[in-house]
């Protein structure tokens, strides 16, 4: 590690520097630290409880982001939260499962849309096993771990246009992903995608990114309705855009 850390309490003999972020190699959620440090004089800011990344996660390049999620898939079992996950997911599927039944619709083609090391693409199915589901991500590190579920997954190059027709999919998740700035380029993509009884259903913690209802309103989308959630913390909500 490093030397020149200046911050209080036992996190410094914490600290390990791993491509310029800080990890708490502890990996207790009882004793995660605060909420930002100050490390030669250069603010750091906590994420997923474990990392302490140089900016907030919203202000993150792609480059940035990518790096991010690939530094959590190495370190998966420690900072992964299964529960969590689960009832997010979840509350995401009730929402589904009532809409489309309410809307008649048999067949439904859906996207999931950063999918990671492919958990959720599981915790999906699970709930939803009749539906058609794809995953997309933009690191090819994920892509390979998230293939060996068994579910077809792509890569995506960020920014580029994605692999559908125009009003292709009924459904595009996105489960831990617009905690990140994705951009109003990427956002339009979704809409382009989505036929016209479409949605798109995905969660935010702690601070939603500044632009992101402005880029859901300029691509097209309605205001984005919060749906009750299934056991989680406050911090976390879930929202759905269907089209105007």
């Amino acid at each position: 590690m490093e030397t020149g850390i200046q911050i209080q309490d036992d996190v410094f003999n914490r600290l390990e520097k791993v491509n310029g972020i800080f990890i708490d190699m502890l990996f207790d959620k009882n004793m995660t630290g605060p909420s930002n440090i100050v490390i030669e004089e250069k603010t750091y800011f906590r994420f997923m409880d474990f990392f302490y990344l140089n900016k907030p996660v919203h202000r993150l390049s792609l480059t940035e982001i990518v790096q991010v999620c690939e530094l959590r898939l190495q370190y998966l079992d420690k900072v992964l939260d299964k529960r969590l996950n689960s009832h997010i997911v979840r509350s995401m599927t009730n929402y589904v499962y009532s809409y489309f039944n309410h809307h008649a619709t048999s067949h439904i083609a859906a996207l999931d849309f950063g999918c990671g090391s492919g958990l959720s693409l599981n915790l999906i199915l699970n709930n939803l096993p009749n539906i058609e589901l794809i995953g997309l991500d933009i690191s090819h590190k994920a892509v390979q771990l998230a293939s060996q579920t068994g579910v077809l997954v792509k890569h995506h190059k960020a920014g580029s246009r994605l692999p559908y027709k125009d009003s292709q999919l009924d459904l595009v998740f996105a489960v831990f992903v617009m905690h990140f700035q994705v951009g109003h380029s990427t956002i339009s993509e979704i809409y382009r995608i989505l036929n016209d009884r479409g949605i798109f259903i995905f969660n935010v913690y702690n601070i939603e990114p500044p632009n992101l209802r402005l880029f859901l309103a300029k691509s097209g989308f309605k205001a984005p309705k919060s749906i009750p959630p299934y056991d989680i913390p406050c911090n976390h909500k879930i929202y759905v855009c269907t089209k105007k």
